[in-house]
């Protein structure tokens, strides 16, 4: 075999390879409802503690609802659904109940302009290093995870939450 032709087959197995590995990743699955919500580190943007905490884990928040969103500064249906996580966030705050947001493939800056805009008041992340994508598998923005006091995944939601959909989710968490 000439050089010619074993290059070649090198640049076709490297290609195999890539989209390979690409399609092994794309078909992990994300966390379902019933399983403990994966392990994520949580570095909060300044002035969005939780607990005047700026970073926390899941499990730091063991014995509390949490709602977990997932959203992009540019991605529309998450500008549709600011004011609604907001809304329901101030209702739930004095009870156990957290929301955590965390901004995907987003620069600070967009991040945090996107946060003022929507005066949200709850704590909120970047996703540093991809790592809550890594873990949560998740494929578009917005999707929120509804975990309940042990950790354990009740809810998922791919696409904006309506306000009666997203107090349904919390109330039937609080209850279980």
């Amino acid at each position: 075999m000439n050089k010619r032709n074993l290059l070649i087959w090198g640049v076709v197995a490297a290609v195999l390879l890539f989209f390979g590995f690409g399609l092994t990743n794309s078909q992990k699955s994300q966390p379902i409802p019933g399983n403990p919500a994966p392990e994520i580190d949580l570095q909060f943007y300044d002035g969005y503690e939780w607990s005047n905490l700026e970073q926390a884990t899941l499990s730091d928040l063991h014995g509390k609802v949490v709602v977990l969103n997932f959203w992009a500064s540019w991605c529309v249906p998450c500008h549709d659904e600011a004011e609604v996580l907001e809304t329901v966030w101030r209702h739930y705050a004095d009870e156990d109940v957290v929301f955590l947001g965390v901004a995907w493939s987003d620069t600070d800056k967009k991040a945090q302009e996107f946060l003022a805009t929507y005066n949200i008041s709850y704590p909120n992340s970047p996703d540093i290093g991809l790592d809550a994508q890594r873990k949560y598998h998740f494929r578009q923005v917005p999707e929120t995870f509804i975990i309940d006091r042990d950790g354990t995944i009740r809810y998922f939601h791919a696409g904006p939450m309506t306000e009666p959909m997203l107090r349904e989710y919390i109330e039937g968490t609080l209850q279980s």
